[in-house]
């Protein structure tokens, strides 16, 4: 292993795992985050409470403690 660096080649092998590892999966984790960033309210949330910070509109009927 102390000269895999001198032996390796990019081959259209290597260049795919590269593209892939480098490039799609951190762009793909990116995209996630922006998602799901500010979705979410998880302080002082009661029992009854929405964890989504602009919670749906309950169903007519329904009513809240």
């Amino acid at each position: 292993h102390a000269t895999m660096y001198q032996r390796f080649r990019l081959t259209p092998r290597n260049a795919r795992a590269a593209i892939i590892f480098g490039g799609i999966i951190p762009y793909a984790a990116y995209q996630l985050c922006l998602f799901t960033d500010d979705r979410w309210a998880l302080r002082a949330k009661g029992r009854n409470e929405s964890l989504l910070r602009v919670p749906p509109p309950a169903p007519a009927g329904e009513e809240e403690d």
